[in-house]
């Protein structure tokens, strides 16, 4: 399982990151951090891309977290 995490995180990297912190966002359980660590190792390798990453991450929780506010 983690080969094929390892294949396959690199294509859907950004909607996971993206996925992930919009969830977390949203205050639901889900483990956040693991996807987090995941993008900043295939950002150390060179599969992704450092700022597109933490913008997607950002912008995500963002968006994420203005739903509890406003409920």
């Amino acid at each position: 399982m983690l080969a094929w995490f390892n294949q396959h995180f690199p294509q859907l990297g950004y909607l996971a990151v993206g996925l992930a912190m919009l969830a977390e966002g949203l205050t639901l359980p889900c483990p956040a951090l693991i996807v987090l660590l995941m993008a900043g190792a295939a950002c150390a390798v060179g599969k992704l891309s450092f700022w597109p990453a933490v913008i997607i991450a950002a912008a995500s929780y963002a968006l994420g977290s203005l739903v509890p506010y406003y409920i």
